[in-house]
This record gives C-alpha cells, sequence and structure tokens, in this order.
C-alpha cells in the first residue's frame, strides 16, 4: 500500500509539472502572438506609407522595346492632357509588373513618385478632367495621341 502511495505521489506531482509547463508555454503562446501581431501591423504601416506616393496605371498598351524613359514620357503626357506638368525629377521610380505566365497582357505600370503632394494634384487635375468630361474620359487615346502630336510638333 506504502508502494502504492508513492506511485500515486510521483504520477501527482509530474502532473503537477506538466500542468506548470503547460501554463507557461500557453503564456509564452499569448506573448509571442502578440508580439506576432504587433509587428503585422507595424508591417501594414509600413506598406500603407510606403503605398502613398504610388500610383498605378492599368491598361496602358505595352511596347516592344519599352524603357523607363517611355514609361515617363507616359506619366508627362498624362499631365500634359489633364493639365498638370509632370517632371521625370518628380518620379523616385517607376516599372511596368509583367505576369510571367502571361507576358502578352499589358501589366500594370506603377509610378513612385518622389512626394504625396504631387501625386495628390495629379489626382485631383485626373478626377476634374473625368468631371468636365464625361462622355469622353481619360483613356489610352489621350494619352498617345498627345504623345504622337508632341512628336510631331518637335520634328
Amino acid at each position: 500500500m506504502h508502494k502504492l502511495q508513492a506511485t500515486v505521489d510521483f504520477l501527482s506531482s509530474k502532473y503537477d509539472d506538466v500542468l506548470e509547463k503547460l501554463a507557461y508555454l500557453e503564456h509564452e503562446r499569448k506573448s509571442a502572438l502578440g508580439y506576432f501581431w504587433t509587428l503585422e501591423e507595424k508591417v501594414e504601416s509600413l506598406e500603407k506609407n510606403s503605398k502613398s506616393s504610388c500610383l498605378e496605371i492599368r491598361n496602358v498598351p505595352k511596347t516592344s522595346g519599352e524603357t523607363k524613359e517611355g514609361l515617363i514620357n507616359i506619366v508627362e503626357t498624362i499631365g500634359i492632357a489633364v493639365n498638370n506638368e509632370i517632371h521625370a525629377n518628380e518620379v523616385r521610380d517607376m516599372y511596368r509588373i509583367i505576369n510571367n505566365s502571361k507576358p502578352e497582357n499589358n501589366g500594370p505600370i506603377t509610378i513612385e513618385f518622389s512626394s504625396v503632394i504631387t501625386i495628390d494634384k495629379l489626382h485631383t487635375n485626373v478626377k476634374k478632367y473625368n468631371r468636365a468630361n464625361r462622355t469622353n474620359r481619360l483613356n489610352t487615346s489621350h494619352i498617345y495621341f498627345t504623345i504622337i502630336y508632341l512628336r510631331k510638333s518637335f520634328n
């Protein structure tokens, strides 16, 4: 009987140790989860702030041998079309996102401006343009008409 009591006491102490470890691990898990959510919020905030000066232009046909200069010309002509002059020095970076599975599709052009003010001004002028021209809103024909017109006027 004494051996049985000693065995039960031993198992009981081991069970208490396991419960204590489980409580500690649960506390650690909750702490790590809280830290994880804090990091997630920081990443979201950083992404939002980094994207605040970015503009995405969609459905612009891709040209063969497209370069950054060509993409800047597109942005400049959009600015001319909506009466908002944009200079190359206002653009920090720009690129076209290409879907490797469907390279023939026109991927969006992403433009990262050097300031949020520039993108806000452009966005406001595009809205004004579209309100004033409800039947002929801004589209690629405006962009390419302006490019062709500018090329003819400089030649």
